[in-house]
């Protein structure tokens, strides 16, 4: 088990470019991308980024766990934002737990 300490979107971004996929379980644990209504639209590229990278990543059958600890990041429209960077990733997602 390894644990590293870096911004998130350098290392996906560096590791997505290497074209490894050393990692069978991936936790997102993402700040607040949004903290006014506002700013939803803005948030939801920065989520889809990063989950896209993320799902590139990880090979088939391998675990994300992800959230989003934004009050104004609804429920439904996170898992819209999880299902189309899916689908750019070519993978499919299956819910084990929420």
């Amino acid at each position: 088990m390894d644990f590293l300490c870096e911004d998130v979107f350098v290392l996906v971004t560096k590791l997505v470019n290497q074209k490894r996929q050393v990692y069978d379980f991936i936790i997102l644990d993402l700040p607040a991308f949004t903290k006014f209504r506002q700013t939803v639209q803005a948030a939801t590229r920065g989520y889809k980024e990063i989950s896209l990278k993320a799902m590139i990543l990880l090979p088939r059958g391998g675990y994300l766990a992800t959230c989003s600890c934004s009050q104004f990041m609804m429920d439904e429209l996170f898992r819209k934002i999880l299902a189309s960077a899916a689908q750019d990733a070519t993978v499919s997602l299956r819910q084990i737990e929420e």
